[in-house]
């Protein structure tokens, strides 16, 4: 399986962090090497609603199918690493777990380095007009500086997977959720965490208000035409560790985190925002997970998953199913 009015303008009193004038700061971009973006769509328009609206439109007739999901599973290495015996487990849970969200996910096994960016620059090269979303899985070795292909080339770096389908990449997931999922160490030390005596149990609620801003921005639909968005927006990295540490894989059952993700997934609800999701896969794994034997075992070694977000909406991936 594999689907004008007036332009706004930068003050002319403003600058960037090295102290260039707008004039400066496109003459610095355009001395720079970068990349044209692909032509899958030259002209992108969003509505107002588009900026105002507080959840991604997932699974409408705007945009009737879920989005397209690469699973990079590397197994077998010819870098002198050791081979990652248990991983298809993690390819075969995420792949399901994905169909059933109604993604199409395609699987491929022991890519190299030129493998991963080629099929990633592939994707966005594609038209996305009618998906909602996108997603990418990456199962391999890593380190404190990237994720290791199976073979000898330098190390991925997420930023790097990410920029191939950022704004200026892939227009038309411009606006659109985009979901990296990496289970891989981040470093050599492990996390043998620390013994606590639970006595007692503290709440805390916080809130945020949105209105008056989504009221100023409904009040400038006709100030502008033209807005000029982040390139990294509507990103979501979802790392197996924190940085710094080693991530755990079981030769025969796979990933605890993996497991664990697609566990909370497979129990998610319409309404169920997926950053809340992730946070409860970050609690099963930080009080329920520990590979050693006995709750005070000296060679008990524990994991904490992380993600980061730059998303701009509530993401509800079980909409639609």
């Amino acid at each position: 399986m594999s689907d004008k009015r007036g332009k706004k303008t930068v003050g002319e009193d403003q600058s960037d962090a090295r102290g260039n004038k707008p004039d400066q700061i496109d003459a610095v971009r355009s001395s720079q090497q970068v990349s044209p973006a692909p032509e899958n769509g030259t002209e992108v328009r969003m509505t107002v609603s588009d900026l105002t609206r507080d959840t991604y439109e997932i699974d409408t007739e705007r945009f009737p199918h879920k989005g397209k999901v690469l699973i990079f599973n590397n197994i077998n290495f010819n870098n002198g690493m050791p081979d990652r015996v248990g991983s298809d487990q993690d390819a075969s849970t995420m792949y399901q777990r994905f169909c059933d969200l109604g993604f199409e996910p395609t699987l491929f096994n022991d890519c190299t380095h030129d493998d991963i960016m080629e099929k990633l620059k592939g994707v966005a090269s594609e038209d996305h007009g009618s998906y909602s979303c996108f997603a990418c899985v990456v199962l391999s070795h890593g380190d404190q500086d990237g994720i290791w292909a199976t073979d000898k080339s330098p190390v991925l770096k997420t930023e790097h997977l990410m920029a191939t389908v950022n704004a200026q990449n892939c227009k038309s997931l411009i606006g659109k959720p985009k979901l990296f999922i990496i289970q891989a160490c981040r470093g050599l030390q492990s996390d043998q965490g620390v013994i606590v005596d639970v006595n007692d149990r503290v709440l805390s609620d916080a809130a945020g208000e949105t209105e008056e801003y989504l009221a100023h921005l409904t009040q400038q639909e006709n100030m502008y035409q033209n807005v000029r968005l982040p390139t990294d927006m509507d990103f979501l990295l979802v790392q197996a560790t924190s940085p710094g540490k080693t991530s755990i894989r079981n030769t025969q059952t796979g990933s605890p985190f993996i497991q664990c993700l697609s566990e909370v997934m497979s129990n998610m609800e319409e309404t169920d925002e997926f950053l809340d999701v992730l946070t409860k896969v970050n609690r099963k794994m930080a009080f329920n997970f520990s590979n050693g034997h006995g709750e005070r075992s000296r060679i008990s070694v524990t994991q904490m998953p992380c993600f980061t977000s730059m998303l701009t909406k509530k993401l509800l991936l079980k909409k639609g199913c």
